[in-house]
């Protein structure tokens, strides 16, 4: 659902948002293309001000964006976030960490992939099933969005629709100031890339609370079947990786959901304590 933020007219003003453009009686507004410069000066002024009324540990992942395109990507997701899912989801502390590692809980899930390897083992000899044991923190999180091609090509996306939507003044030509930005947060709602972002939102990923494990099958020290997304039709479906890996998770534990839809990756597998 999308999560409509609401701004006094005052603040918008003292921003420097444009205000309405008077029609005469009977007058139609025309639809003009303003200049690039125009759109991009509306762009950050949307940004600075949408990218303030998100939750502080979201306002901090903005900061650490330094890419137009990939901050914008990340802040329509924020957007659709609320403060309460962004507390409870948030990539714990090395503190928090360090005190999982040394609960009940963290044994529970070594046994748990234990005994999903086993039954893999079992059904695949010669091969082996690995999965990083490891809490990937909020700093790791943010370096994957700031360097992983698809979020790079999925923000350019954006930025280019953006700046199209902005420039086009019979949107906005009779519209108050608070109705720009509820259209704008619309746009960025319904804005879908078609280059799928491949890494979660900095703060939010599974990983960052153990509660997701990805898989790789080895045979010896070569990985047959790893994290490449390229690889997937040829070397998990139509190889047979998939099924068995969903069929050893499915078969020895009740405490794993997937893979996961989308993106899809067939290696990657949510953890329910």
């Amino acid at each position: 659902m999308i999560r409509i933020v609401s701004f006094p007219l005052f603040l918008l003003l003292l921003l420097g948002w444009p205000t309405a453009v008077s029609l005469s009686a009977g007058q139609r507004p025309s639809r003009i293309l303003q200049p690039r410069s125009e759109a991009d000066s509306a762009l950050d002024l949307y940004m600075n001000v949408l990218g303030a009324s998100l939750h502080q540990k979201a306002r901090g992942a903005l900061a650490g964006i330094p890419s137009r395109p990939r901050r914008l990507l990340a802040l329509k997701y924020y957007l659709n976030r609320t403060a309460e899912e962004i507390e409870r989801k948030w990539a714990w502390s090395q503190a928090e960490a360090s005190a999982y590692r040394s609960s009940g809980e963290y044994q529970d899930a070594l046994r748990e992939l234990v005994a999903v390897r086993s039954y893999f083992a079992m059904l695949s000899p010669g091969y082996r099933l690995e999965a990083k044991v490891e809490i990937r923190s909020f700093g790791a999180q943010l370096g994957k969005w700031n360097s992983v091609g698809s979020i790079g090509s999925a923000g350019g996306e954006l930025i280019t629709a953006a700046l199209t939507f902005l420039a086009d003044s019979s949107l906005v030509v009779t519209d108050s100031s608070s109705n720009r930005l509820s259209r704008f947060i619309g746009f960025l709602h319904d804005f879908e890339p078609k280059q799928m972002p491949t890494v979660a939102l900095p703060g939010l990923s599974q990983h960052g609370q153990f509660r997701a494990f990805d898989f790789r099958v080895m045979k010896g020290g070569r990985v047959v079947a790893g994290t490449v997304a390229r690889t997937i039709p040829a070397v998990w479906d139509r190889a047979g990786w998939t099924e068995k890996l969903r069929e050893a998770i499915c078969t020895a534990s009740r405490k794993f959901d997937g893979p996961l839809p989308e993106p899809y990756e067939p290696w990657h597998y949510a953890y329910h304590p």
